[in-house]
């Protein structure tokens, strides 16, 4: 063994030395430094850490960014916070004292440093020290906000807005154990995150279908270009002159040879698909491509698209944008443009949308008739409006501070906004920034007396009496939300409009009797014969000599224009019947009208009886006859 591998660093023999802490030297270090902890406050900074070997393998770097503060906790259970030490309730042996707290004492240190710096994000802690009181950490925080973390690959990690308050959440070290989470067989039971994540992983059965098996065969995808592919290419090039033409050979996904090419996806861009719908570009590529299809290509999977669609536009990299809140940029701009809304009153007009892709696409249009407000609204719980802040009331310990609203703030700015503007219909609204104190809303608002928009075929259903004050009613998309409303099955329980319509949906029987639609045809049908139903009586009466003969004509219970004759029931008695089964039968009546079956009978129900079957039977008419279209 070399000189080098058989040498011990410093770290090693600190690490060493806390490893004996009963030794004489470690128990009088501790003793000292324990006695001067106590006269210290609870969570103070330190310049630079008391385990330095600990506290880097723990994560902690001698960099800007890094810092450490040590706190003190109370060792012992805890005690239930009740008045005079009594539940004064059931059970009366609900315990007092003596009560195990879930997390440990160094996840509490943990939340602590966490709630008392919530500008830090906590990266890790590890124990200094303990007395009979108290057990003392030191607890490793980052700033996320600080150049040199922000542009280290190393720590980019914590400066995402998922990691906020992570020890709160029990994602540090201390956290996890505190959880039951680790690795290995003794963490069995919460494998997955939980005891419930474990189960449901046990009792789930999860079906592997072919999607992965399609992705890992794209994953070793060809990417050389065989010789049918070029064959491809030269000819759409030649016809569209494409501005992007990609053609993937996708055979590795089927069941063929190895090497074939039989399946591919094109996709082309060209000018000529302009103004054309899809289906007509897609005939246009296979029109092309007819000989190749015909021939080696066995499927062909088409992307036309023309430019117009191909191109990204100016909203969509601002909505790109606006969906990074956490960047740098727009945490300037936000902050710089919620300074400014707090300057000017709670509801007042904008001239133009702050987001104009997130106004158009909420329905706002640059045309008179549409005008914006913006509307501020205090964050938080809402209070009891009550005198002096007590109810004087029973019960006495009805709630006064921290009530949560029914509706969300954005519900609450649109109610604001058509309160200010009774005149003017609510469209929409939409997010644009907030502060520690307010939440700001633009919201969308159209004048129904404008001829422009009582013009407009796509705007006369807001100008409608019943569109009055939609947003008090909950008809926005935020009071739909605020409701419960939705589509999909996470908004099942609401489904019909309330949860109470749910339940009567659910508990209500309809019986929809045929009576009622026989009684609704009897009473809107044909009265005189018409030239068809002539016709078939004429023809029947030549070929079967019928002893009874019924046409009715039922064009009127279908969905024909008035006065139409297309369907007919027949029910006719004929000797010629005398021992023939049923289908026979239906057979030599069509037979006989197969030339008005062929035109002007669409539809035709035959009731064909011989007459030993017909004696006995009721020979007036039916019910449907007796109302006057017995033929």
């Amino acid at each position: 063994m070399s000189f080098d591998v058989m040498n011990m660093g410093a770290y090693k023999y600190m690490q060493e030395i806390w490893r004996k802490k009963q030794s004489d030297v470690m128990r009088y270090i501790l003793r000292i430094r324990t006695w001067q902890y106590r006269q210290l406050s609870a969570v103070h900074r330190v310049s630079r850490p008391t385990r330095p070997e600990k506290a880097r393998r723990m994560g902690y770097r001698a960099k800007q960014g890094y810092v450490i503060y040590r706190v003190r906790v109370r060792r012992g259970n805890r005690k239930r916070p009740v008045t005079k030490g009594q539940t004064y309730g059931k059970p009366k042996t609900h315990g007092v004292n003596e009560l195990k707290f879930a997390r440990s004492k160094q996840a509490i240190a943990e939340d602590r440093a966490g709630r008392r710096l919530g500008s830090l994000r906590v990266l890790n802690s590890y124990w200094v020290g303990e007395d009979s009181t108290y057990k003392f950490y030191e607890v490793i925080l980052i700033d996320p906000f600080h150049k040199a973390i922000r542009r280290n690959p190393d720590t980019q990690w914590i400066t995402k807005p998922v990691q906020k308050h992570r020890e709160l959440r029990g994602l540090t070290s201390a956290g996890k154990k505190s959880r039951g989470l680790g690795k290995g067989w003794r963490y069995a039971a919460t494998r997955g995150g939980s005891q419930a994540k474990n189960w449901k992983r046990k009792n789930t059965t999860v079906l592997v279908f072919r999607m992965f098996r399609t992705l890992r065969a794209m994953s070793t995808a060809p990417t050389a270009e065989g010789p049918i592919a070029t064959m491809l290419r030269r000819k759409l090039e030649d016809t569209f002159s494409p501005s992007h033409l990609e053609i993937v050979c996708e055979s590795h996904m089927h069941n063929v040879p190895k090497g074939s090419e039989k399946h591919f996806r094109v996709q082309i861009v060209s000018e000529k698909f302009e103004g054309c719908p899809v289906i007509q570009r897609h005939r246009m590529v296979n029109s092309c491509l007819a000989e190749e299809l015909a021939g080696p290509v066995h499927a062909l999977r088409i992307d036309a698209i023309p430019p117009s669609k191909w191109n990204m536009g100016a909203y969509k990299y601002m909505q790109e944008i606006w969906r990074k809140k956490q960047s740098d940029v727009m945490r300037y701009i936000l902050r710089i443009r919620t300074w400014q809304y707090r300057q000017l009153s709670a509801v007042h007009r904008v001239s133009r949308p702050t987001r104009p892709e997130k106004a158009r696409r909420m329905g706002y249009r640059a045309k008179q008739g549409y005008v914006i407000y913006r509307v501020r609204v205090r964050r938080g719980n809402r209070k009891r409006p009550v005198t002096k802040g007590q109810t004087y009331g029973k019960p006495k310990t009805h709630g006064v501070n921290e009530l949560k609203f029914a509706r969300s703030k954005q519900a609450i700015a649109e109610d604001r906004a058509g309160r200010r503007l009774g005149s003017l219909r609510v469209l929409n609204s939409y997010w644009v920034g907030e502060d520690s104190t307010y939440k700001f809303y633009e919201v969308i608002l159209i004048d129904p007396f404008h001829k422009a928009i009582r013009r407009n075929p796509d705007t006369q259903w807001i100008t409608k009496p019943v569109q009055k004050h939609r947003e008090l009613r909950g008809l926005t998309s935020a009071g739909k939300k605020s409701r419960g409303l939705g589509k999909g099955w996470r908004y099942a329980a609401t489904r019909g409009g309330s949860q109470a319509k749910n339940w009567k949906r659910k508990n209500t029987t309809v019986l929809v009797f045929r009576m009622f639609r026989t009684m609704r045809a009897m009473s809107t049908a044909a009265t005189a014969e018409g030239p068809v139903a002539t016709m078939l009586r004429r023809k029947l009466k030549d070929t079967f000599s019928p002893s009874h003969l019924e046409i009715v004509c039922e064009s009127h219970m279908h969905n024909v224009p008035k006065g139409s004759e297309k369907h007919f029931r027949v029910q006719i008695v004929s000797e010629k019947f005398e021992g023939c089964p049923v289908i026979q039968r239906h057979r030599m009546v069509n037979s006989c009208l197969a030339e008005e079956l062929a035109g002007p009978v669409h539809a035709l129900r035959i009731d064909a009886i011989s007459p030993s079957k017909w004696v006995g039977q009721k020979t007036h008419p039916s019910p449907a006859c007796r109302g006057g279209n017995a033929l």
